[in-house]
């Protein structure tokens, strides 16, 4: 079961023995392949995962919804030229959301759930966009956001490397603290703010 992706030979065509003719695709499950850094996946401790957890997948055009996905299987030898590892994932095929091998998808992992609590960097990476300077006296902050007051303020902060992923911070901020990312200029401690909530198009 499942569709003609591709048709390998005309109409009655003369075809030899074990000559493919048609390139079929199943129509129930997909697949999503995503790069690993191996920052990450070295420190990734199986006996620490939890079998409930399931990260979550986006795909543009299905209005921004999320669904869970299961972690299928990963490989074990480096994708050439690159310092990362592919990893599968899997999930059955959404109803009336039109998918096709080869389209982009943005996979969500907590990764605070799956790395080895022993060997977890001392440090959360966050994009470049989200560290600012002091005007007081340069020094490096970002403007962390509080869901109960939805106000943002500014924090000092450490940084280490900037790296593929982001910039390294040291200290001043915890994972899972929200963070501005955007239109940082027009920011004052205190201020009221609300999260953008994606839409279609957007």
């Amino acid at each position: 079961a499942g569709r003609i992706a591709q048709q390998l030979a005309d109409a009655h065509q003369q075809v030899q023995a074990q000559q493919a003719v048609f390139i079929l695709q199943g129509s129930d499950q997909l697949d999503i392949k995503i790069q690993v850094p191996e920052s990450i996946i070295s420190h990734v401790n199986k006996n620490e995962v939890s079998p409930d957890f399931k990260p979550v997948v986006t795909f543009p055009g299905a209005s921004w919804d999320t669904f869970a996905v299961t972690y299928k299987e990963h490989s074990t030898r480096v994708t050439p030229g690159t310092q990362s590892y592919e990893v599968i994932f899997t999930l059955s095929a959404p109803k009336n959301v039109n998918i096709l091998p080869g389209m982009t998808a943005t996979v969500i992992i907590d990764l605070a759930r799956v790395l080895n609590k022993q060997s977890q960097p001392n440090y959360v990476t966050v994009p470049i966009s989200a560290v600012d300077k002091s005007d007081v006296d340069g020094k490096p902050i970002v403007w962390r956001w509080d869901a109960q007051t939805q106000q943002v303020n500014p924090v000092q902060v450490t940084v280490g490397r900037i790296t593929e992923s982001g910039m390294q911070i040291l200290s001043g901020i915890n994972p899972g603290d929200k963070l501005v990312t955007a239109g940082l200029s027009h920011l004052f401690s205190g201020m009221v703010v609300k999260p953008l909530r994606k839409e279609r198009g957007l």
